[in-house]
């Protein structure tokens, strides 16, 4: 039986490697190197803290340990996070990956894309591995708010509870996607953007650059370059389509490191039939 100045810590951490059944004393505040505020109970009046190898256990795990008790899911914070790179570099991959993780946690998640893309699903994200998360088309960002301040609306949801929203392919969405995406992060949602950094000529893609600039965390995700085997940064298109707004896979473009890009474009350059 244990004392009222003992804590079993093998019952919070049972995978802790220490003695079995080992115990640590616990010291008023201000006595001694204890860290944090906690008592055995889980509660918190500032007279007890618990020592276990100098780490102490916070209250609300100390809660959420009482039988009978479900931790409650985590608290959305407002925040801007961007993944991008080149084609078949795992940008939707990472994203979904981020997505399905917050749906476990019990958050709200939605997501969007752009209405015209339609290569693997017309209301799905699905990335080249065939991976997928239901989805939301928009053909303006400005209908991600709207879409939000509608459900909210309509199932009586506050207002002030964070969501999980990811966007997809937000390269080929309008530059009102920034402010979009700073007022969805100052009304507390944590905002998920993946899509392409430069087009086919190697420049910046519509709203990224902005976009990577006001985020909290850039993710720049890379392929394999098909020509030499290096890490890869560009998207090659290797058909004579001219226009930004092209969808495809393998069959238009292929993944370049930097040198083999600059290579593929001049030689591209050189053939009055390519561009």
């Amino acid at each position: 039986m244990l004392g009222d100045s003992e804590v079993r810590i093998n019952h919070f951490f049972p995978l802790y490697p220490t003695f079995p059944h080992k115990t640590y004393p616990q010291s008023p505040v201000g006595r001694g190197p204890a860290i944090g505020h906690g008592t055995r109970d889980g509660t918190c009046d500032g007279a007890w803290t618990p020592l276990c190898l100098g780490h102490g256990l916070a209250p609300r795990y100390l809660e959420a340990m009482k039988p009978g008790v479900n931790p409650s899911k985590p608290q959305v914070r407002g925040s801007i996070e961007v993944i991008t790179g080149s084609m078949f570099s795992g940008k939707t991959e990472e994203l979904i990956r981020r997505l399905r993780r917050a749906e476990l946690a019990g958050l709200r998640v939605l997501i969007f894309k752009p209405e015209f893309d339609k290569r693997y699903g017309a209301d799905a994200v699905v990335s080249h591995n065939r991976n997928s998360i239901p989805c939301h088309n928009i053909h303006h960002s400005s209908q991600i708010t709207e879409f939000i301040n509608q459900q909210n609306h309509n199932t009586s949801k506050d207002e002030g509870e964070g969501l999980v929203i990811g966007i997809d392919e937000a390269q080929f969405l309008d530059q009102d996607l920034i402010k979009v995406a700073l007022l969805l992060s100052r009304q507390n949602h944590r905002v998920l953007i993946a899509g392409l950094d430069m087009d086919f000529l190697g420049q910046p893609f519509g709203p990224m650059p902005a976009l990577m600039a006001v985020a909290e965390e850039v993710t720049k995700v890379r392929a394999i370059c098909s020509d030499c085997g290096h890490e890869a940064s560009h998207s090659h298109r290797h058909t004579s389509l001219q226009s930004t707004r092209v969808l495809g896979a393998q069959e238009h473009y292929r993944p370049l490191c930097r040198p083999c890009f600059n290579r593929a474009l001049n030689q591209a350059n050189s053939d009055p039939g390519f561009f």
